[in-house]
């Protein structure tokens, strides 16, 4: 067993290091901490939790398991899905709402090639190390 998690380890770290110029807790303290920020809460999420922005006679809302958060427009709600996919129950989001958009789209990109490299490292191995 011992191995087994220190091969998780280093292809982790591996990741971590292909994606370096855009680690999602790099962008989030480099870029988003050193801006004027409020904080959000999310409350208890659940431990996968499916998100959805949905688009609605109020407004857009951002969909987390079974609760619903209304987001003032869908650059929040892109932002904060990536946070919500991620796990994390408290972040700071802009005041300056022009910021917002560009960062969602840095997230998203940063997740979503987070996910395309652990899949291709992941590809030879075992259902329980892909889990």
């Amino acid at each position: 067993m011992k191995p087994e998690t220190t091969s998780l380890r280093d292809h982790a770290q591996a990741i971590r290091s292909q994606l370096e110029p855009c680690w999602l807790p790099d962008i989030y303290r480099e870029r988003i901490l050193r801006t004027r920020t409020r904080a959000y809460h999310f409350g208890e999420l659940p431990r996968n939790p499916r998100v959805n922005i949905q688009h609605t006679l109020l407004g857009v809302e951002l969909k987390i398991g079974r609760r619903r958060y209304l987001c003032p427009d869908l650059a929040t709600a892109r932002y904060l899905s990536v946070v919500a996919r991620a796990g994390c129950k408290d972040v700071a989001v802009p005041y300056d709402i022009t910021k917002i958009s560009r960062l969602a789209d840095e997230l998203e990109s940063a997740w979503c090639r987070m996910l395309l490299l652990v899949d291709r490292e992941a590809k030879e191995k075992s259902q329980r190390f892909r889990t």
